[in-house]
């Protein structure tokens, strides 16, 4: 892929508009991205990548980024991500289906959506990536609730709304 190099500095949102519409269908430059991302080998290349992934059409998501979902979720688990963990949350939430279910990746969201030691973004997408993924095991929603019990005093503007916008979905399916 050329232009590779510009992965390594600073981008703006209309240079990552514009590697996603040259992305467009492309499963080898999109696979190609995917595999820098997941070597980690320099933070700032890492970050453009998950970011230009963010902005990529559900569909160029759901073919060329579905079969690596495993490997994102590891990525996502490991202890040195090196990359702002809600865009990669966010690209999970778009992957997310009932025949790829990961109940570590849950335990991950309910475990660190009150840990103050990620940012309020990172939080907020893992109480919707939880709600997504306790909505394919009706279940799990009752575990999924009591941990957003826990968050009623939390002062993030994000993590409220999150919270708030799981709350209501939760309870409005229950009343059904």
């Amino acid at each position: 892929m050329k232009d590779i190099h510009i992965l390594e500095r600073r981008m703006c949102k209309a240079e990552v508009l514009i590697w996603v519409q040259n992305l467009h269908h492309d499963e080898a430059g999109i696979s190609e991205l995917c595999d820098l991302l997941l070597r980690a080998d320099h933070a700032r290349v890492c970050t453009n990548v998950a970011w230009i992934f963010s902005h990529l059409s559900q569909e160029d998501k759901m073919l060329y980024l579905s079969s690596r979902y495993e490997e994102l979720v590891r990525l996502v688990l490991s202890s040195e991500v090196p990359v702002r963990l809600g865009l990669l949350l966010s690209l999970l939430l778009d992957l997310s289906t009932k025949e790829n279910f990961r109940s570590d990746l849950l335990d991950f969201c309910l475990c660190h959506l009150s840990d103050r030691k990620y940012t309020a973004g990172d939080r907020s997408y893992m109480i919707h990536l939880a709600a997504r993924l306790c909505g394919f095991y009706p279940e799990l929603k009752q575990e999924l609730e009591l941990s957003l019990e826990f968050l009623a005093e939390d002062p993030a503007p994000s993590v409220v709304t999150a919270r708030h916008q799981v709350l209501k979905k939760l309870r409005g399916k229950k009343k059904k």
